[in-house]
Formats: C-alpha cells, sequence, structure tokens
C-alpha cells in the first residue's frame, strides 16, 4: 500500500472549517479507483495540530488521481486563503501489516531510525513487538512504513498503531512483556525519536 501522510496546522478560529474542507476532499478521493481510506486524526497535544492519513492502493493510483479534473479543480470557487498549512507531505510506502481483533479510533505514531543493513531484522522486531501487543488487548492494526520521499533520513521507519483507547495502550507499556522487549532491543537495531497520539476525527471509506 501507498501512504501519503501530512501533517497541518488549522488556526483555532478556522478549525470547523478546516475539517469540512478536508472531508469534502476525502469525498472526492473515495470515487477514485485505488483510493483505500482516508482519515484526520487530531494530535493529543496542541490544539489546530492534525495528522492526515490517505492510503492508496500503490503510487500510481494515487497519481492518477491527482491528474484527474475533479482533482485539479478542487479549491476553485473556494477561499483563496487555504484553512491550514501543510508543516509536513511524505509518501511511505508499506512493508508490514499486524492485524488486531479490536475496534477504536486511537491512534500512536512513531519513527524509528533503523541500524545499518537491519532492515530485515527491523521488520522482524516489529512483529514480535505487535504480537506483544496484540496479546495485551486493544490493538486494531499495526501498519510499518519505509520512506519513499519528503523524509529527511531514509533509514526512518513509520509506524501506526491504531488501538481501543489510552488505557489499553498506558496498560501495554506498563506490562512486563513490553518492558522485556524494549530493554533487549540493540541500539544498533533501530532508536525511537518520536511517539505522539492522536484521536480520529473523520474516516472516509471506498464509494
Amino acid at each position: 500500500m501507498h501512504l501519503h501522510l501530512e501533517l497541518k496546522a488549522v488556526p483555532n478560529e478556522r478549525l470547523t472549517e478546516g475539517i469540512e474542507r478536508l472531508n469534502a476532499l476525502h469525498n472526492l478521493m473515495a470515487q477514485t479507483p485505488g483510493f483505500h481510506e482516508a482519515q484526520i486524526w487530531r494530535y493529543l497535544g496542541a490544539p489546530g495540530q492534525y495528522l492526515i492519513v490517505r492510503t492508496w492502493q500503490d503510487a500510481d493510483a494515487h497519481q492518477a488521481y491527482r491528474d484527474t479534473p475533479e482533482a485539479k479543480a478542487f479549491g476553485i470557487g473556494r477561499a483563496a486563503v487555504m484553512p491550514y498549512k501543510n508543516l509536513v507531505v511524505q509518501h511511505w510506502d508499506e512493508v508490514g501489516r499486524f492485524p488486531g481483533d479490536a475496534s477504536g479510533n486511537f491512534l500512536v505514531r512513531s519513527l524509528h531510525i533503523v541500524g545499518a543493513g537491519s532492515d530485515d531484522a527491523y521488520l522482524d522486531s516489529r512483529r514480535q513487538r505487535d504480537a506483544i501487543a496484540k496479546v495485551a488487548g486493544g490493538v486494531v492494526d499495526v501498519r510499518t512504513y519505509r520512506p519513499i520521499s519528503g523524509v529527511d533520513n531514509v533509514t526512518e521507519a513509520l509506524v501506526l498503531e491504531r488501538r481501543a483507547d489510552r488505557a489499553g495502550y498506558d496498560a501495554l507499556l506498563e506490562s512486563a512483556a513490553s518492558n522485556d522487549y524494549e530493554a533487549g532491543v540493540a541500539p544498533t537495531l533501530y532508536t525511537t525519536t518520536l511517539i505522539e497520539c492522536y484521536q480520529l476525527v473523520q474516516e472516509v471509506l471506498p464509494r
């Protein structure tokens, strides 16, 4: 799967407008072949910060959408100034997906720097960590990505872990199995540089 990820900042006085505009855009995308899903996640920190996740079958499907007259025309007749600012625009390739058995709208976004020559070992380690999380409960799914463009460090990996709620995630962090796993990760395998938590605002699926 191809992931188009954006981090956006929306002024406090335009929060509703920003969400409505993004939702209209995602509903337009949903009519396009190769579209899988689009989500707006609210950062559980400073207000007005959002993570936008758009999943396509592949990069060609995403580009085909961008080339449509409808995509090019989107925004004509609307306010000249967008109700948000793009902080980050990135493209990622999905390299692993671990299905859980829960439902929920809480997301943990983490970034890792993978050691040189450790790609396969990193994915094996991720699968071990995901299995621990599933046993602890509350996992919807966990997706792991490697960068295509828009990322400063090509050794970076992105993990999006969708969960039932924050309480279950906190319980996982406190569990002996999770702490034993973290203690056993060699610093040469990967290092974690970012962990952020989000709550789902809107989700659009194909029509």
